[in-house]
């Protein structure tokens, strides 16, 4: 989406760099009070044309699909970047046709969490992280009681928080 602001509104840029650079950045803002604040701004600037404002129009009619700050409340699967999102409907379309059966999209869809949870896991690994017995009792605690995506999302960030340990501090006996 940056990149088709940056294409239709260079123009504007030349004229008002500032609020160009406001534009620019319209799919990162997380507060919905300020983006709207933002394009109003932006909008009501004599600096954008009207074929801008025309297309500016057009692409906050369906903010809900690309403002950060609308996404934030629509379920994604964790998924907010484009190429993960292009990644999984290529795989998708390899896998599925119109005629395909529900058994056959659940079956795709649990392929692709497996390979996404592949994927955490190797990362994580790449990492050379020590995997103590506690943490491992921890994690199958949390496998028993969470779903598989779940546990394989939260267990990078789990290992990592426990990997830190206590250390004496230097010429006292407190820890």
């Amino acid at each position: 989406m940056q990149k088709n602001l940056i294409s239709h509104l260079s123009a504007f840029g030349r004229k008002n760099r500032d609020l160009y650079l406001k534009a620019i950045n319209l799919p990162f803002v997380s507060d919905l009070t300020k983006f709207e604040e933002t394009f109003e701004e932006i909008r009501k600037s004599p600096d954008v044309s009207e074929k801008e404002k025309k297309y500016l129009m057009k692409r906050y009619d369906g903010k809900e699909l690309w403002a950060k700050c609308h996404l934030k409340s629509r379920f994604g699967g964790g998924i907010s970047t484009t190429s993960r999102i292009e990644s999984f409907h290529a795989k998708l379309k390899q896998n599925l046709t119109s005629s395909s059966s529900l058994q056959k999209v659940l079956q795709v869809f649990k392929d692709l969490i497996k390979i996404q949870t592949t994927k955490f896991k190797e990362e994580f690994l790449r990492h050379g992280n020590f995997v103590s017995t506690e943490k491992v009792m921890l994690l199958s605690k949390i496998e028993e009681n969470c779903s598989d995506y779940i546990s394989k999302k939260i267990s990078p960030k789990l290992f990592k928080a426990l990997n830190y340990t206590i250390e004496k501090k230097r010429n006292c006996n407190a820890w």
